[in-house]
């Protein structure tokens, strides 16, 4: 019993881990997404692309801003471009 109820808790911390990435403003040209535990920027441009194509328009990254000392947490600006 204690050895299933370990395996659920190592789940739920690694759960807690994944990274996740939310619109923090959105407009027809660009869109600021905040992210969290994103080390490669995936999530943040996957937010990024939903977001743009709101506006069918396609993301292009910018900048990248850290928002605490580790910079695990980041404030990503996108362009909202018109596709080619």
């Amino acid at each position: 019993m204690r050895a299933i109820m370990a395996i659920g808790v190592a789940a739920l911390a690694l759960a807690g881990c994944a990274p996740q990435a939310a619109i923090s403003n959105l407009t027809t040209d660009q869109v600021v997404v905040v992210s969290a535990g994103d080390d490669n920027g995936a999530a943040s441009m996957q937010t990024a692309a939903q977001g743009c194509a709101v506006h069918k328009r396609v993301a292009v990254p910018i900048s990248r801003l850290c928002m605490d000392q580790w910079c695990f947490q980041k404030q990503v600006l996108f362009a909202c471009k018109v596709p080619d």
